[in-house]
């Protein structure tokens, strides 16, 4: 309550960028500055600006812009009258089309514990020149962890080593300005399911193999006692 934050969004030439606030206490405030630095009113008709009211909701408030001005844009979000005291959740997103893409891909999608995986990325215009990649790795508890990744000829590398099972979710930042020097973000989503580590490696299949040749062992040694003992009777 009482505070603000801002967000920076880089924009590249895109034919349109397009923006959604989840906040299901419906409590914040949005003030979006362009690329020029003059505040841009939000309205229905200019920019398709909407709210949700509906709590249960995933997006709450919605906006775009078609052929935005490239250069850096603002969003301000600021607590309002009902912030609850306590604070309240959100999350911003952006997504535009056009401009630069990266495109991302994992070597297996169902990887066990302990087996490396491989994430590569690569950006499809030639206009961006990437200046860092990164992973970021969110685990099934909310775990985060961040794997640098390295230039291997027109692409960018980086394996990663699951310690637990469950879903795991890795963002692919790209980072890194156009020819002209307009800063550029990209972040790819994907996810993969660790699966628990083996059961059967090979001392356990050796240990299962003593184990039944003792078992063997053992029911031909009574089975012989019987034998003795039936005799002894007769």
């Amino acid at each position: 309550p009482g505070d603000s934050v801002t967000f920076d969004v880089d924009l590249d030439a895109v034919a349109v960028a397009a923006f959604a606030l989840f906040d299901p206490w419906s409590s914040l405030a949005v003030e979006v500055h362009g690329a020029s630095g003059a505040r841009v009113e939000l309205t229905p008709d200019g920019n398709g600006f909407f709210i949700v009211a509906d709590p249960e909701s995933l997006v709450h408030l919605g906006y775009g812009f078609e052929n935005p001005r490239p250069g850096t844009w603002q969003v301000t979000l600021r607590s309002e009258p009902g912030t609850p005291a306590a604070g309240a959740p959100f999350a911003l997103t952006a997504r535009v089309v056009g401009g630069a893409t990266v495109a991302a891909t994992v070597d297996e999608f169902l990887p066990a514990v302990g087996e490396p995986i491989t994430v590569t990325a690569v950006a499809n215009d030639i206009d961006m020149v990437v200046s860092e990649a990164a992973l970021v790795v969110t685990g099934p508890r909310g775990s985060r962890e961040s794997v640098t990744m390295r230039p291997v000829a027109d692409t960018w590398r980086a394996s990663w080593l699951p310690s637990q099972p469950g879903v795991h979710g890795i963002d692919v930042v790209v980072t890194g300005a156009t020819r002209g020097g307009l800063a550029l973000e990209r972040t790819v989503p994907l996810a993969v399911e660790v699966k628990g580590a083996d059961l059967t490696p090979a001392w356990l299949v050796v240990a299962g193999v003593v184990i039944l040749a003792c078992v063997g062992t053992v029911v031909a040694t009574r089975a012989s006692r019987r034998r003795r003992t039936t005799r002894a009777a007769a």
